[in-house]
């Protein structure tokens, strides 16, 4: 909110705010705790499955925050890496959180950039930036020193423990794993 509330709005237009839905405006610690109970990976299918049962749930204050905004000059957008054949589901999961105004216009399923966007909230460096996508840790470290300035203002960044880009860090050769060699690899950090 300090953040919000500093920025100044450019040309008299709304401040927009962009943030990523997945474990930075919604928890999917249900689903992924069923996946590690029952010894199951990632795949689009069960990613599908869950997304249609709308049990995703809302972190705490974003729904909060969400409404801040929107009440206070600004207006949220909600991007997500999500297939577009989910948009129904959550569409209406975000609404029965309680997220307002989750439109066609506010619901974004793919990445897009504008000059008008003053932060954007999310869980991996690459919801900032996609230079540095499937980067080593030594590189993402350097991107972050790089603009440090913009993070805690600009780049607002949530804690992640479930699955992000970092796990290529912890492990050698980890993105060359099988999917059951990964999730192995998770369940001994745990």
């Amino acid at each position: 909110k300090l953040s919000f509330d500093n920025i100044k709005a450019k040309d008299g237009k709304k401040k927009a705010v962009v943030s990523d839905l997945d474990e930075t405006l919604v928890d999917n610690g249900k689903m992924a705790g069923w996946q590690i109970e029952n010894g199951v990976t990632y795949s689009s299918d069960t990613w599908h499955k869950w997304a249609q049962a709308k049990e995703a749930e809302a972190i705490p204050g974003a729904v909060e925050f969400s409404k801040y905004v929107n009440e206070n000059g600004g207006k949220m957008f909600y991007i997500s890496n999500r297939s577009h054949k989910e948009f129904d589901a959550i569409k209406e999961n975000l609404i029965a959180l309680g997220f307002p105004e989750v439109t066609e216009e506010t619901l974004l399923l793919v990445k897009e950039t504008s000059d008008k966007i003053v932060m954007l909230l999310g869980d991996n460096l690459d919801d900032f930036d996609s230079e540095i996508r499937k980067k080593g840790n030594e590189e993402r470290i350097k991107h972050v020193d790089k603009n440090k300035v913009e993070y805690g203002v600009k780049y607002i960044v949530f804690p992640n423990p479930m699955y992000g880009d970092w796990e290529g860090g912890l492990y050698k050769d980890y993105w060359k794993k099988t999917p059951e060699e990964k999730l192995e690899l998770r369940y001994k950090s745990l």
